[in-house]
């Protein structure tokens, strides 16, 4: 009997190990790249990724020697500072801005970001990047140089459209991209609020920027492209004969640990520690059920201590067939919500600000109260991000107090330390206060 039960242990060891040394993932990932294809669904008449990709490259004059020696900074750095043409940068992008070549091409950009392009083209970064510093700067010089606030607004509109359409292309990284160039259009609408000729008429520019942003929030959004991008990165992972186990080398081989050459089959002896793909699949559900429900700044720090808590729990995690440590490799899910909801509080607070400034030239004071600002002004009230409420505003004699209670969610009356760097500031009792905001010197 000691014999015979010896000899079934050697033979279903035998079967087991030689399963595990040779058979490998054989992804179907069919479902989930459909779900990830359908959050990037292009716009109507879209263009074709080809056109698109010209466009966005077409930025010669970012290699024009003499801007070059004016602005060694970028052509961002004209939006520091007064405007002062006979500055050596602004003169150089004023020059730039005249020709018809960047007038062209500027109506090429707005035509490429309004309709978006077919297809997962993603292009270059940095030109994309470089598009909108330039598109921004641009609104600068419509309003200072050329006294056209409705040329500002196309830029601001076009700079948000062209991250927008990014959105189209990306999964994981859902918002990673457009926050950048979006926050940098709003900090100049809160300057050029500001400042003497910051009259514009935002009503529109508002229901523009809300009609081209995501039907859903930005939680659910990034819920739906982790949910699809995790779900596919099982299908590699997981090999579906002999009972849906996991590949424990190839789940090493695309670790961000910095493992070097190609792990050892011997690691996939240990694959009965792991659950099978199906827990595998509910810990993922488990853990996008949390991100759905992120409604605001406050929300994403809880989420990100309950990930740092799991992470700290790392045997457990890895266990449960869900390896989080894989979402290092794009981030978290609230790093990206956070990210969100700051480019979304930064743009309604550049809004507001500039609708306050034309409410105050109509009537001659700021409003009491920002509802008086609905419906000429904006079409609705700005959202504080913070906690999900409206952002905090205070009428102060022939001034005003605007602010979000900041990445904490909570309200220490407009107390601030820090305007640059008020976001890093969580849970050090500070708020965000825009209205003390302005234009930051020239850079040396």
């Amino acid at each position: 009997m000691a014999v015979a039960a010896l000899i079934g242990a050697t033979a279903w060891f035998g079967h087991f190990a030689y399963l595990r040394f040779t058979l490998k993932p054989t992804p179907r990932p069919g479902y989930w790249q459909e779900q990830l294809a359908s959050l990037r669904r292009p716009l109507p008449h879209a263009l074709d990724p080809e056109e698109a990709a010209t466009v966005l490259a077409n930025l010669p004059w970012n290699d024009d020697p003499e801007f070059k020696a004016a602005c060694p900074n970028g052509v961002g750095q004209i939006c520091r500072g007064q405007w002062d043409e006979s500055r050596p940068d602004i003169a150089a992008a004023s020059r730039i801005f005249a020709t018809p070549d960047f007038r062209d091409a500027r109506s090429a950009i707005q035509r490429v970001a309004s309709r978006g392009w077919k297809g997962t083209f993603a292009p270059n970064w940095r030109r994309r990047g470089s598009w909108a510093e330039w598109l921004v700067a641009h609104s600068r010089w419509a309003r200072d140089h050329e006294h056209d606030p409705e040329e500002a607004i196309a830029d601001w509109l076009a700079t948000a459209q062209l991250n927008y359409a990014m959105l189209r292309h990306y999964g994981t990284v859902y918002w990673m991209f457009p926050t950048p160039a979006i926050s940098r259009a709003s900090y100049e609408m809160q300057y050029a609020a500001s400042e003497p000729d910051g009259l514009i008429d935002v009503a529109e520019l508002m229901r523009e920027l809300d009609s081209g942003l995501l039907n859903e929030p930005p939680a659910a959004g990034i819920a739906a492209a982790f949910r699809s991008e995790l779900h596919r990165r099982l299908e590699e992972v997981y090999v579906r004969e002999g009972g849906d186990w996991l590949c424990v080398n190839e789940m090493v081989a695309r670790s961000p640990w910095g493992m070097t050459g190609k792990p050892s089959r011997w690691w996939n002896l240990t694959s009965p520690l792991f659950h099978d793909l199906a827990t595998a699949r509910e810990a993922v559900e488990r853990y996008i059920s949390t991100v759905e429900g992120v409604s605001d700044m406050a929300a994403c720090i809880r989420l990100a201590r309950s990930e740092r808590a799991e992470l700290a729990d790392s045997i457990p995690t890895v266990l449960d067939g869900f390896y989080r440590h894989q979402l290092s490799e794009f981030t978290s899910a609230a790093s990206l919500i956070d990210q969100a909801y700051i480019a979304l509080c930064e743009l309604d607070a550049g809004l507001t600000m500039l609708a306050l400034s034309h409410y105050r030239h109509v009537h001659g004071h700021y409003p009491d109260r920002l509802e008086e600002l609905l419906p000429q002004c904006l079409p609705r009230l700005p959202v504080d991000y913070g906690d999900g409420g409206v952002l905090r505003y205070e009428r102060l004699g022939d001034g005003y107090l605007l602010y979000s209670v900041g990445p904490d969610g909570s309200d220490d009356g407009g107390t601030t330390s820090n305007v640059l760097a008020e976001w890093q500031a969580a849970g050090l009792g500070i708020d965000v206060v825009f209205s003390l905001r302005r234009r930051p010197e020239p850079t040396e």
